[in-house]
């Protein structure tokens, strides 16, 4: 349906500008994504993909990696976890 289509490029397209703003003031190594249905769809990665590959300052880390994460559904779970695991290995504060 080219209407989907349309409505999922222009997504693709705004989400590519928003990563751009964030990338260029972040400066991050890498941008993960959820493995929810969209990101998967091809056309959609491409877009998004190649308007942060255009759009990144190419100073400083230059443009992020960008991948989609292996966590699934448990990713909330694990990063908050790894934070409490973090401060509780660090030991105590002084």
């Amino acid at each position: 349906d080219s209407v989907s289509k349309d409505i999922i490029a222009e997504a693709a397209l705004y989400l590519g500008m928003g990563l751009v703003n964030l990338v260029n003031i972040l400066s991050p190594e890498m941008v993960i994504f959820s493995r929810d249905p969209l990101p998967t769809y091809q056309p959609f990665w491409e877009v998004v993909t190649r308007n942060v590959t255009e759009g990144c300052y190419v100073g400083g880390q230059g443009v992020p990696e960008m991948a989609l994460s292996a966590l699934g559904e448990n990713a909330v779970c694990v990063g908050a976890a790894s934070v409490v695991m973090d401060r509780i290995l660090a030991g105590p504060e002084i």
